[in-house]
Formats: C-alpha cells, structure tokens, sequence
C-alpha cells in the first residue's frame, strides 16, 4: 500500500496488487455538526481532484450521515442535510454497496425510548471501476460490541457457504498454550492409537477428548456468551421502545461480563486467541 494523504478525518491509500493492478481506498469520518458537514463534502471534492488516473476507488467510514429518512430512528435530521450527501455522492461517481445484517451502524445507548436514537453513518461506497473489479463483492455491518458503533466489513469475494458442519470439530491452534491441554492430547492419543488403530481413527479418538475438555473447561461460558450475544441483537433490532432499550441495556451488561470471565480464564490458563 502507498499513503497518498492523511488527515484528523481522513486515510488515502493506493492498494497495489501484483502486477500494476492498483485500487484507491479512503477511510473516512464526516463532520457530526451540521454547519460543518461543508467541510466533509469540500474534503471530497478535493481527494477527487488528485484521481488523476481514475482508479477504481473504495469509500469506507463514518460519514456521519444517512440518505433516506427510514435510515433512522429517534430524533430528527433536516432533508437537506440528506440532499447534500445524495448530491456528494453523485458528483464524485460513487453509489451504495449495500450491505447484510443490522441497517442501524450507531446508536446512542440511551436507556429511556424517547431518547434513544439510533442511525446508519457507516457507509461503504464505490466508483463503478471499483464495482466492476470485485463483482462478487459483499458488505456485512458487523458486531457493535464494546463501541456504539457497528463495525462494516467489505469482502472483496462472497465467501462460500460451509455445508455440514454443524457437528464437525475445528481445532483450536491457541488451545495448545492452555495448560492440561497436552496432557489431554497426549493421553487421548495413547488411548486411542495402537496397532489395531488406523491414523484416522487415531485423530478421531483425540479429537473427540478435545472437543470434551474444551466443552467442559471452556464451552460453558463461551456457550453461555453466544447465547448471550444473540439475545442483545435480538432487542438491538427491536423498535423502540422503553422496554426494548431497557432490555438491550441489561444484555449488553451481560455480554460485557461473560467476555470478562471468557477473558479471566483464558489469562489463567494462558490461553491467548
């Protein structure tokens, strides 16, 4: 990557890819008051200016403004403010990726209906060049753990759909820092390898012991966080509501310390991901 500019608001990149392929990415936070939302638009126009080569150009950030009024929830914004980043977003040639997953990217976390907002500012937008390079493109807004804001995460291929795997095994490279963990290979091993034993099977045996000590040791509070995480989303993407706010509230509590005691065990065992 080559740094073509920076600032307080602002990243430029030049990606260079093998060969002389090369794309533009900009990482963006846009001005939040509205008399300064000028200043957004003119940084822009300027980072427009220096695309000389007209490269196939990557937008992503906070712009700190949405394009429809269904963008978001509590309080107001005014039509023109939604104008000017229509009309941004037209003159400088880039258009909405889209995305999967939750429309609201930030939210005030206020506990009380009547003033909890919540809003799509995190964009990605593109150049058709940019489009055109990565068809298969895919944009997910992701968790917004620990920050009111939700992570965006562009793919620049459609990852494929895993099939069966819903009882398999993966193994977890850090789990052999955790202590008892090779001891517990290494036994399953010898229980389970001889010379009526094939290597699979072998693997199998040990895999099993695996899956075991880590469900027995760890899975219970990992289980108990997913379930955890689920329900917080489940009442992040209620209306709104005293009582969805209140509820949202109490499960991010709850998130926050399931990942303290997940984060406590794993420093004991020193067990690092």
């Amino acid at each position: 990557m080559v740094l073509r500019s920076k600032s307080k608001n602002h990243i430029d990149l030049e990606v260079l890819e093998t060969g002389s392929d090369k794309w533009r990415f900009t990482g963006i936070y846009g001005e939040p008051q509205s008399d300064l939302k000028y200043k957004t638009w003119e940084r822009m126009e300027w980072l427009k200016d220096q695309d000389n080569e007209q490269l196939p150009w990557l937008y992503v950030g906070d712009f700190n403004e949405i394009l429809f009024h269904h963008e978001k929830e509590g309080g107001s914004r005014s039509q023109s403010c939604l104008d000017l980043f229509k009309g941004a977003l037209e003159v400088y040639e880039l258009d909405d990726l889209g995305f999967s997953g939750d429309i609201f990217t930030w939210r005030n976390k206020q506990t009380i209906g009547n003033t909890h907002i919540r809003e799509r500012l995190d964009w990605a937008v593109a150049n058709a060049g940019w489009r055109m390079k990565f068809p298969l493109m895919h944009v997910k807004n992701g968790d917004p753990y620990h920050s009111d804001h939700r992570t965006v995460v562009v793919l620049t291929e459609t990852l494929p759909q895993r099939k069966g795997s819903g009882g398999g095994f993966n193994f977890e490279a850090s789990w052999i820092q955790a202590e008892g963990c090779p001891k517990v290979i290494e036994e399953a091993w010898e229980s389970s390898s001889g010379a009526d034993c094939s290597l699979r099977e072998s693997i199998r045996g040990m895999a099993a012991s695996l899956k075991d000590w880590s469900v027995n040791v760890l899975g219970d509070l990992e289980k108990r966080l997913k379930k955890a995480k689920k329900e917080l989303e489940k009442w992040r993407r209620e209306s709104i509501s005293d009582d969805s706010v209140r509820r949202e509230a109490v499960w991010s509590f709850k998130v926050d310390r399931l990942e303290e005691l997940v984060a406590i065990w794993r420093s004991q065992h020193n067990l690092f991901s």
